[in-house]
C-alpha cells in the first residue's frame, strides 16, 4: 500500500512511486488541485485523494553563456560577449590586390573574425599565395611530394642539395644551378635502382619512399586529377596510407600544392607557437572556452583527414620542469580557435607561422603609436620565410 504520511501544511503534498510513476495528490479541505490541467475539488469536508498519471519530470539541462556558432562553415562570422567590439575596415586593394582570388576573400574573412590581426596582416607577405607565384608555379602532384621527401628532417641548404643532385641523375646535362628547374617523370625515377637513387645523397630509406611514390602514380594508386579534384580528408587519407608520406606532408600538399583553403595542420610546431602567442594576447579566448561544452560533437573540428594515421597528428612535448617562453595548448583547444575561422583556416595558420616568430606586444600597438613616427618600426616585423617550406 502507499503510504501518505503525515501532512505537515495545508499545501498539496506530492509524492512518487518508484514503481508506477504515478503521482499521489493529497488534498486537505474543499481546495481544487491542478494536475496536468485537470481539476478535482473535494465533495465533504474530508480528505480526498486523486492518482493521476503524469509525465515524468524533465532533467534540468546545463545552460552556458553564449560563446561564437561552431556550425561547419558559419556564413557569417559570430561574436562574443567576452571580446572587445572592433569596428572592421576592409583591407585595402592594395593588400587584397596582390594575392590569388581566394585567398584574398580568406584575409578579409579572418579579419572580420579577429580584427586585432590587422597589423599582422597587413605587414606581412604570404609569398605561396601571391598572383605571380601561383601563376609561375608548374610543379606536378608528384614533383610536389618527392621534393617534400627528399626535404624531411634535413636543412633547406641540404635539401636543395639534395634536390640538384637526385635532378641530375636524370638531367645530366645541365648547366650548374639550373636542375632545380627539372623533375624527372614518375617512370623516369622507377626505372632507376635504388643504389642509383642514393647516390644522390638520400638515405636507404628516402630513396625507397620516393621509389614508392613513383609506383604508386605509375600505377594508377593515385593520380594528378585525383588528388586536385577530391575532398581535403580523402586526399589525406591517399597520402598517409603511402610510405614516407605522414599527416604533415599530406597538409603542407594540401596547403602549397593544392592551395586548398581550410587547412589546420596542429601537428606543426610553428603552428603551435603561433597559437601560443595568439592566445596569449588575447585573453577573452580563455574565458569562451571555460563555456564551450565539449560533450557535443563539432562537425569539421578535426584536421584533414580521418583515418586512424591521418589523425594521428603529434603535439610538442616539454620536459617535466623545463622552462619554456611559450605554452603548448592542447589539441581540442587549438582546434576549436581555429574552427573559428573556417572555412579560412589556411589563411589564419599562415598567420599563425608569421605570429610564431613576431613579438605580438609590438603588433598591438595602441592608436596613438600607430600615429606616431614609431610605426614605420612596425612595417618591417614579418620575417623572413618564416615556415614557408619553401620546397613545398
Amino acid at each position: 500500500m502507499l503510504r501518505l504520511g503525515r501532512l505537515r501544511s495545508r499545501m498539496p503534498a506530492i509524492t512518487r512511486s518508484r514503481a508506477t510513476q504515478r503521482t499521489v495528490v493529497y488534498q486537505r479541505d474543499s481546495t481544487i488541485s491542478d494536475v496536468n490541467g485537470t481539476a478535482s475539488k473535494n465533495k465533504s469536508n474530508g480528505n480526498s485523494l486523486k492518482i493521476e498519471d503524469v509525465p515524468q519530470t524533465p532533467k534540468s539541462k546545463r545552460t552556458i553563456d553564449v560563446i561564437p556558432s561552431l556550425n561547419s562553415v558559419p556564413s557569417t562570422p559570430t561574436k562574443s560577449k567576452f571580446r572587445p567590439s572592433v569596428p572592421v575596415e576592409p583591407l585595402s586593394n592594395d593588400v587584397l590586390g596582390k594575392y590569388m582570388e581566394e585567398f584574398s576573400k580568406g584575409l578579409q574573412y579572418v579579419l572580420t573574425v579577429d580584427p586585432s590581426l590587422r597589423p599582422v596582416i597587413e605587414t606581412s607577405t604570404f609569398t605561396p599565395f601571391l598572383t605571380e607565384t601561383v601563376a609561375s608555379d608548374t610543379m606536378t602532384c608528384f614533383q610536389h611530394l618527392a621534393r617534400g621527401i627528399c626535404a624531411q628532417q634535413v636543412s633547406g641548404a641540404a635539401a636543395k642539395s639534395i634536390l640538384a643532385k637526385f635532378v641530375r641523375l636524370f638531367y645530366p646535362d645541365l648547366e650548374p644551378g639550373t636542375e632545380l628547374g627539372h623533375f624527372p617523370t614518375p617512370k623516369m625515377v622507377r626505372e632507376k635502382p635504388l643504389d642509383t637513387l642514393r647516390s644522390a645523397g638520400l638515405s636507404a630509406r628516402k630513396a625507397e619512399y620516393i621509389w614508392g611514390l613513383a609506383e604508386a602514380f605509375s600505377n594508377g594508386t593515385i593520380s594528378e586529377e585525383k588528388l586536385k579534384t577530391d575532398d581535403d580528408d580523402t586526399v589525406v587519407d591517399e597520402l598517409v596510407a603511402l610510405k614516407g608520406l605522414g599527416p604533415w606532408s599530406a597538409d603542407m600538399f594540401l596547403l602549397f600544392c593544392l592551395r586548398r583553403m581550410d587547412v589546420f595542420s596542429i601537428g606543426d610546431l610553428g603552428v603551435q607557437r603561433g597559437m601560443a602567442n595568439y592566445i596569449q594576447q588575447r585573453p577573452w579566448i580563455m574565458q569562451e572556452l571555460k563555456q564551450v561544452d565539449w560533450s557535443i560533437p563539432l562537425d569539421g573540428l578535426h584536421s584533414p583527414g580521418k583515418s586512424s594515421r591521418a589523425k594521428d597528428r603529434k603535439l610538442a612535448k616539454t620536459k617535466d620542469g623545463a622552462k619554456s617562453k611559450w605554452k603548448v595548448h592542447d589539441k581540442r583547444t587549438m582546434e576549436w580557435v581555429a574552427h573559428q575561422f573556417r572555412p579560412y583556416r589556411s589563411v589564419f595558420q599562415m598567420i599563425l607561422w608569421k605570429l610564431s616568430s613576431i613579438d605580438l606586444d609590438v603588433l598591438e600597438k595602441t592608436k596613438k603609436e600607430e600615429a606616431s613616427e614609431d610605426q614605420e618600426d612596425s612595417q618591417n616585423l614579418s620575417p623572413e620565410n618564416t615556415s614557408e617550406k619553401e620546397l613545398w
